[in-house]
Formats: structure tokens, C-alpha cells, sequence
């Protein structure tokens, strides 16, 4: 399974919809095309924080604009 499918639970828990046949790119942009908000975005960071057994910390939060920062910073942060 990829990393972006591997995301869609998450965000579907975050999000309270089912995003399972929802089309999710790297492309995207977390506010824009995937409807986060600024508390959605620490509440899928937390998600993520629960899923992966990882620790975010205000600069990677920050970061994360595109569905591609968040496959990076998960990518840097599992190693």
C-alpha cells in the first residue's frame, strides 16, 4: 500500500467524511483541494503522530501545504 492511500483513513477521520474513493495527489494542497483548516491540519498531524508512532513539531507542522510535504516529512520522520 502507498504512503497516499495509507493517508486517506486518516484524513477521512480527520475530515468526519469518507474520502475512500476521493482521488488524493501529491499535487494537492491541503487547504485548497482537501478542505483542511488550521485545526484540521494539527488534528491530521496528530493522526499522523498515532498511526506512525512519530512526533511533529511546530516547524514540520508548517510545512506541510501539499499532500507532497506531508509524504516528505512522513518520509523523513520513519526514516
Amino acid at each position: 500500500m502507498d504512503r497516499i492511500s495509507e493517508l486517506k483513513p486518516l484524513l477521512s477521520q480527520v475530515m468526519g467524511q469518507d474520502l475512500s474513493q476521493t482521488e488524493i495527489l501529491p499535487t494537492h494542497r491541503l487547504r485548497e483541494d482537501v478542505g483542511l483548516n488550521s485545526i484540521g491540519l494539527l488534528y491530521m498531524a496528530l493522526a499522523m503522530e498515532n498511526h506512525y508512532h512519530i512526533r511533529f513539531d511546530n516547524k514540520d507542522i508548517t510545512r506541510l501545504t501539499t499532500v507532497a510535504d506531508v509524504l516528505t516529512v512522513l518520509t523523513e520522520k520513519l526514516g
